[in-house]
């Protein structure tokens, strides 16, 4: 920012605006409140219909991200079926969009 001619914030000022802007969403998050973010999920998903692996316990699989559900878990086609992944590891697989 400096080389913007913007002076740096301080950090615990920064700090401080961020936490006055996630704390609600963290409580809205812990109430079970997913609707806003369900909604919007998809303007923000880097995965959307892009092929993934993902590992889950001993299971790698490959399909297609197909963004997330009411409940926030990750939902993937793979082999013609939808798929619900609350857990695991995935990576997005580079120039494989469907």
């Amino acid at each position: 920012m400096t080389a913007l001619g913007v002076p740096d914030p301080s950090r615990n000022l920064l700090i401080s605006h961020l936490l006055n802007q996630l704390m609600p969403m963290l409580v809205q998050i812990e109430n079970g409140e997913l609707e806003h973010f369900y909604q919007n999920w998809h303007r923000f998903d880097v995965t959307w219909q892009k092929q993934i692996e993902i590992i889950a316990g001993n299971e790698s699989m490959l399909g297609v991200a197909k963004g997330i559900n009411a409940e926030g878990c990750l939902v993937v086609e793979i082999e013609d079926e939808l798929r619900e992944f609350a857990t695991g590891n995935i990576s997005v697989r580079q120039g494989k969009s469907i």
